[in-house]
Parts: structure tokens; C-alpha cells; sequence
């Protein structure tokens, strides 16, 4: 099993990988090197999760800006009936819900 292990974690599979050495774990607790590597997918993991969630936030705040841009140009130019549609643009992160 820590074959399979190895496998996912050369393929980019850090969850599979988790999961397969978190098994190993719990068939021999006293594993100290397995607990190692539990630990250190575990560390792995929140680290893609973090980068995976900036990203995510990243391209919600250019859509953020583009919408933004899009309804002062409607502004800019007096289209006002057309600048609350650009609004409907807004990421969710960043509506005002009050």
C-alpha cells in the first residue's frame, strides 16, 4: 500500500495519497514513519488548499475591477440604464449585502 502511496503522490494526487497513508496509519499506529508522512501530506495539503483559495480570490477581484471599469464607462458616458446590469457582474465576495 505504501506503494500505491508513492504512485499518487509521483502523479500529483496529494489527496489520494493522504488518504492511502492515513489507512496505513490506522492499520499500525505505531508507524512512526508513516506518521511522518501523514503529517507532512496533511502540511502539504493546507498549502495547495491555501494557494488554491488566493488564487480563487485573485480572479474574483479582476472581475471585480472589470466589472468596475465597465460600469464607470457607462457612467462616463451617461448610459445609466445599462451601468446596474455591469453591477450583476460583481463577484460575490464583493457585493454589499447590507
Amino acid at each position: 500500500m505504501r506503494e500505491l502511496g508513492r504512485l499518487q503522490l509521483q502523479k500529483g494526487m496529494v489527496d489520494g495519497a493522504l488518504g492511502t497513508y492515513r489507512r496505513l496509519l490506522e492499520a499500525d499506529p505505531d508507524d512512526a514513519e508513516v506518521a511522518a508522512e501523514v503529517e507532512r501530506l496533511e502540511a502539504r495539503k493546507r498549502e495547495l488548499d491555501a494557494a488554491a483559495e488566493q488564487a480563487r480570490l485573485e480572479r474574483a477581484k479582476d472581475r471585480f475591477e472589470e466589472v468596475r471599469r465597465l460600469a464607470e464607462e457607462f457612467f462616463r458616458v451617461r448610459r445609466f440604464e445599462e451601468a446596474p446590469g455591469a453591477v450583476d457582474g460583481y463577484p460575490e465576495e464583493f457585493r454589499d449585502t447590507a
